[in-house]
């Protein structure tokens, strides 16, 4: 479950292939220990959470979450930038930091920045709890994002979904008989 509360909710999730990121975590909680934020993250099952020190009272952690449940609640989605995490993002409208874990990732977190949709964190080698903390700080305060991520889900809703795409595989087959 979301925690209960007004501050705005901070989901983190790296998938499920490469979340085994025990310094990722502590960099993290690190970032928001003094934000104004409530912070849900997936650690899965690599790590466990005794091994990430103290962690902060507006954290959460899990093995594993209900993705969906809690992106309908969040301000904002730290997420591997995987293509299905980023689909499901933009349908609850939840602008994102893509912090990519493989190559084709890459491509889909600088969509993000492209789109407005959110920042792409590309350099593992700058990413640091400061930069998270401010690009997090930033994300919340700058509402440009969340009517971009607004904009997104409204289209995505009303593009007739998994209806017109069953109706449209129909179609094509009934043509090409």
């Amino acid at each position: 479950q979301a925690p209960a509360g007004d501050r705005p909710l901070v989901y983190a999730s790296l998938g499920t292939l490469f979340n085994d990121q025990p310094d990722f975590y502590k960099m993290l909680f690190a970032a928001v220990k003094d934000l104004p934020v409530s912070l849900v993250t997936a650690i899965g099952n690599s790590v466990k959470a005794e091994s990430l020190g103290t962690i902060p009272a507006n954290v959460t952690t899990g093995a594993y979450l209900p993705q969906l449940d809690i992106l309908e609640k969040a301000s904002l989605f730290v997420t591997h930038a995987g293509t299905g995490s980023v689909m499901e993002s933009i349908y609850y409208g939840v602008p994102m930091i893509g912090i990519p874990q493989m190559p084709e990732q890459f491509f889909t977190a600088m969509q993000l920045e492209k789109l407005r949709l959110g920042k792409a964190l590309l350099d593992k080698e700058l990413l640091s709890a400061e930069l998270l903390h401010d690009t997090i700080r930033t994300m919340l305060n700058e509402p440009s994002y969340r009517q971009t991520a607004d904009e997104f889900k409204a289209d995505m809703r009303n593009s007739g979904g998994a209806r017109l795409t069953a109706q449209s595989i129909i179609d094509f087959v009934s043509r090409h008989r």
